[in-house]
């Protein structure tokens, strides 16, 4: 029992009368969708920054498009994307060369600084406390460890002592028999 729209509208005279009146009142307007190729074209052509130097357009086409074999392999993918970021670099860097305006900056450029020197000297010195601190604390360990092995040595040589002492009575034992 398929119907199509205009059959189950038909048979609602009510609605069908409704639809009608709608249709030819000035309420329901039909807009009509015309292409003004020209006005178009010529819109896109006032806008367009073709007539500007690079410098200001900063636009770079790729040389060759991305195409990815299996889509669901995101390390091709992102290797792509890479190696196309990296040509749009190499060739934004020599249209910017090519219009004589400096690259890089040069060695005695300073720049201004977010944090005051004094922030910075609170910063550095924090930096050389802490490093400080794990430099103690390394001394203090091998400290601690030689000690131990101090200690160590001399528990041996204690012990060879009264090892050589009782060798020596016990020897002054067998003689005395």
């Amino acid at each position: 029992d398929e119907r199509t729209y205009e059959e189950i509208i038909a048979e609602d005279e009510e609605t069908a009368l409704e639809i009608a009146a709608l249709e030819s009142s000035d309420l329901v307007q039909k807009k009509e969708y015309i292409n003004h190729t020209d006005a178009l074209t010529a819109l896109v052509e006032e806008i367009s920054m073709k007539g500007l130097p690079w410098l200001q357009r900063c636009d770079i086409t790729s040389s060759k498009p991305i195409v990815v074999e299996k889509t669901e392999n995101d390390l091709d993918r992102e290797l792509k994307f890479y190696e196309q970021g990296l040509e749009a670099a190499i060739k934004g860097k020599l249209e910017v060369e090519k219009a004589g305006v400096p690259f890089s900056r040069p060695d005695d450029y300073f720049a201004e600084m977010v944090k005051s020197d004094e922030h910075m000297m609170k910063i550095r010195q924090k930096l050389l406390d802490q490093q400080k601190g794990i430099q103690n604390a390394e001394e203090a360990k091998k400290q601690r460890e030689l000690r131990k092995y101090g200690k160590k040595i001399q528990q041996e040589k204690l012990k060879e002592r009264e090892d050589q002492k009782k060798a020596a009575l016990d020897k002054i034992a067998t003689i005395k028999k």
